[in-house]
């Protein structure tokens, strides 16, 4: 095979790994803030849940801004939890929540669960929550705006 030859198949493997962008590695950052009605979402984990079984986690801030850093690209649901302690104190969850514990923050205002308002059920819940959008590579932002 001539040197042409060799630069030319590179050249060729390299276009094909890269691709055009918005392949399977894209990743997009969301930051938004989680409301119910005018109020925000003092306290508590809002999940992501996207194609292929990928699910990630964003702790709630106390003013109701979440930041996902690694968003995978394309079509996906939120959904909204308490915290464990607006739960009931441990006892058993509704079906289809996941109790959590927000109380170790990474920056931001500390969560607040007195202050919060109640999470209705529908939100809670992958399959029954209407909080969705399209991500695309680089930033997005998104109101997770829930009726009350």
């Amino acid at each position: 095979m001539t040197k042409m030859g060799t630069v030319a198949g590179a050249v060729v493997a390299c276009l094909f790994l890269i691709g055009c962008g918005g392949g399977e590695g894209a990743k997009g950052k969301i930051t938004g803030q989680a409301m119910v009605g005018d109020k925000p979402v003092t306290a508590g984990e809002i999940k992501l849940h996207g194609s292929n079984n990928i699910m990630l986690a964003a702790p709630i801030q106390g003013d109701g801004s979440f930041t996902f850093t690694d968003a995978p690209v394309g079509e996906v649901k939120f959904s909204v939890h308490p915290p464990a302690a607006m739960l009931g104190g441990g006892g058993a969850s509704p079906k289809g929540v996941t109790p959590v514990d927000s109380g170790s923050t990474s920056g931001g205002v500390p969560p607040n669960p007195s202050k919060s308002p109640p999470i209705p059920i529908r939100y809670q819940n992958a399959e029954s929550t209407d909080l969705k959008m399209t991500v695309k590579a680089g930033d997005n932002s998104f109101e997770a705006k829930m009726a009350k």
